[in-house]
């Protein structure tokens, strides 16, 4: 049976009973990609093959360790996440070596893809507003997915990742319309975030196909059957738990049915929830 998990990729047809400002949209994403002028925000090199890497059940430790080194800039990035209050404990480490051994291969592999993504995913000039309450939102849609991935061991491994990814496809909306020969003049504020929700399902697979992302990943981000339902559980149940903490998307409305499927797919009880939602206050306060 296909559970039914709020950021399934919406229908076409979906999309054709929106705003007709939502297919103009679709459309001006889909010339966005194919321009020989543009380029998509792409995620490092690096980030992708930690990502790949991880994977891996004989990959060394030296080996990430010098993947992620291999990109100073990026390997900074990551170093600064991992000193944050939320990860560092009593001493920060200095080296990506310290970090590693520290944090171990899959709290590693989620900074190096928060690194990447706030560093090259959520910035469109003209739109830094939007591009923040994305950005804040996603983030902590990660972190509480990972939360109760940690309540289901062994059931949402990409929770993290998929949180972090599950409104990619409105970033790639704000680029276009941050991109004035792609769409003239200014998107309505007031009709900015339904029309970007309306135009994201189009807009996410250009962006996961850009990317090339590992397929679980992929398939989890664009609702494919085959992707990893556990995690996608995960994202579900965490949504609406940052929107109840001030961190949703203005205008985003939650389906009570979706997330009592994604509930009872991860067997988390309401008293889970409501304890989810306290941790969350926690943890959210050291991350964004």
């Amino acid at each position: 049976m296909r559970l039914r998990f709020r950021f399934q990729t919406p229908q076409s047809s979906a999309i054709g009973e929106a705003v007709p400002e939502a297919v103009a949209l679709a459309a001006a994403v889909d010339r966005l990609f194919s321009s020989t002028l543009y380029r998509p925000p792409m995620l490092p090199d690096v980030a992708l093959r930690v990502l790949s890497l991880s994977k891996s059940p004989d990959v060394s430790f030296n080996a990430i360790v010098g993947l992620v080194e291999s990109d100073p800039m990026f390997a900074m990035s990551v170093l600064k996440i991992a000193a944050s209050p939320l990860y560092a404990g009593h001493t920060a480490p200095r080296t990506i070596q310290q970090a590693l051994l520290r944090l171990g291969l899959g709290t590693m592999t989620d900074i190096c893809m928060e690194a990447a993504i706030t560093a090259r995913v959520f910035r469109a000039p003209g739109h830094e507003g939007a591009m923040r309450v994305l950005r804040d939102h996603s983030v902590a849609v990660a972190h509480l997915a990972r939360a109760v991935a940690l309540r289901t061991p062994g059931r949402a491994d990409a929770a993290f990742t998929l949180g972090l990814l599950h409104e990619v496809g409105q970033a790639a909306g704000i680029v276009a319309l941050a991109t004035p020969a792609i769409w003239p003049g200014r998107a309505d504020p007031g009709r900015l975030w339904s029309l970007l929700a309306s135009a994201r399902g189009p807009m996410t697979e250009k962006l996961v196909r850009a990317w090339k992302l590992p397929s679980d990943v992929a398939q989890g981000i664009v609702g494919n059957t085959n992707g990893d339902d556990g995690s996608r559980a995960a994202v579900t149940v965490a949504d609406p738990i940052a929107a109840d903490l001030g961190l949703g998307l203005p205008g985003e409305k939650i389906d009570p049915e979706a997330l009592e499927s994604a509930r009872e797919s991860l067997d988390l009880l309401h008293s889970d929830i409501r304890a989810l939602t306290s941790e969350g206050k926690k943890l959210l306060s050291k991350v964004v």
